[in-house]
């Protein structure tokens, strides 16, 4: 998540390339911490995160460790359909200690109330390219890719949640032709990012300068 002098870009989703080309792009030192900024998550959880954010409901549904539970080797919250904090150490946020996961859960707290309390023009930033999110969601998680598929009900779905949080919220859905139906290949919400898959997830430095283009440019 960036704030700029007269917008800001948050990540809502499905992984942490987002907020690495934030950080490549406008210095590290400058971002912010955002609910989505190191997770996986499908279309529909961040739905179901944007509809618990306008209800008032994430700070119960975050701060309940019975609500978590390991998924393979990752933290999934049971709340969401498929919500990974993909860098936590789950095992020992789970564990018998109760000081780590206290501390996630105000960490937790921090972030959403930093991601939806922001004023100003917000574009949200959803993307489902990063090089190895396929075999990372089939290896590591009871998903399958169809459940990160850019759909027109589900861009609709996003678009619709989030204009329920946001004044005037903004999109950019970045995506691989053959990861977006092709009914959206020429929606001016969606652009097109031929990456090739690999064991990569930050992408190189550069890779969403038109997408930040696009963003500073706009009124």
């Amino acid at each position: 998540m960036i704030l700029l002098d007269d917008k800001a870009i948050i990540p809502i989703g499905c992984s942490c390339i987002n907020q690495f080309q934030i950080e490549f792009s406008f210095g590290k030192e400058r971002c912010r911490g955002s609910l989505f900024q190191w997770t996986i998550a499908t279309p529909r959880s961040t739905v179901e995160v944007l509809e618990h954010a306008k209800a008032g409901t994430l700070g119960a549904l975050f701060g309940d460790r019975s609500q978590f539970e390991l998924d393979g080797t990752h933290l999934r919250n049971r709340n969401f359909d498929g919500f990974y904090h993909w860098h936590e150490d789950a095992g020992g946020l789970l564990g018998p200690q109760d000081a780590p996961f206290s501390r996630f859960a105000e960490k937790m707290a921090h972030l959403s109330e930093g991601t939806f309390t922001v004023e100003g023009p917000v574009w949200l930033l959803w993307s489902n390219i990063q090089p190895n999110l396929r075999q990372e969601v089939e290896d590591n998680t009871r998903l399958g890719w169809d459940d990160f598929r850019l759909t027109r009900a589900r861009r609709d779905a996003i678009r619709t949640a989030a204009r329920n949080v946001f004044d005037d919220p903004r999109f950019v859905f970045v995506g691989r032709s053959q990861d977006v139906d092709e009914e959206l290949w020429h929606d001016e919400d969606v652009m097109l990012m031929e990456l090739p898959r690999s064991d990569k997830f930050r992408g190189a430095k550069g890779l969403y300068a038109d997408v930040f283009a696009r963003i500073e440019a706009a009124a």
